[in-house]
């Protein structure tokens, strides 16, 4: 908690704050003790972090910017598929492999929120982004698991884009 006032004094996020005591924690002997009893407090401090985060969203905020929420969802969802499974292919990993990965990594998670309602207290940001930000976390995060779900379906889709000569074409760039 000290860490987290002081970084807060000092201008900086308190989330880093909480991270450095973390990390400083990581290193006691005892630290799975303390681990184990903070963790039964980690479900309510999730909860009261999204209730916060709900109370601030503007459903008719979400009704107005419904376009803005599904373009920045469709950017999340293709833009990680593609780019994380390319650099996932170009790492050696077959083509399976490199689509688990871009759609494992499609959700947006609590860090945006954070990031965002820093920009909203610094008067960056308005609310309205922060309800087109909370939406797309929670689209892009169901998606993943419904895209996870028929990930063998996308993979035939994969294999018919491209072209397993293309694929077997890339091979030698995979040995950098």
């Amino acid at each position: 908690m000290l860490l987290t006032f002081l970084t807060g004094i000092a201008g900086i996020s308190p989330s880093v704050g909480a991270f450095i005591a973390g990390s400083i924690i990581a290193s006691l002997p005892f630290s799975k003790n303390i681990e184990n009893f903070i963790s039964r407090f980690g479900l309510v401090f999730v909860s009261l972090f999204f209730l916060l985060i709900g109370m601030r969203v503007s459903f008719l905020d979400i009704i107005f910017n419904f376009h803005l929420i599904l373009i920045f969802s469709l950017v999340v969802i293709i833009g990680k598929i593609v780019g994380v499974g390319i650099g996932t292919f170009l790492s050696g990993y077959n083509l399976k492999s490199s689509l688990f990965s871009g759609i494992s990594m499609i959700p947006v998670g609590e860090v945006s929120l954070i990031v965002v309602l820093a920009g909203i207290n610094a008067g960056i940001l308005t609310n309205e982004f922060l309800g087109i930000v909370s939406w797309t976390v929670l689209i892009t995060s169901l998606s993943s698991y419904f895209l996870l779900k028929h990930q063998e379906r996308l993979l035939l889709f994969s294999r018919w884009i491209i072209s397993r000569e293309f694929e077997a074409s890339l091979r030698p760039i995979q040995r950098y």
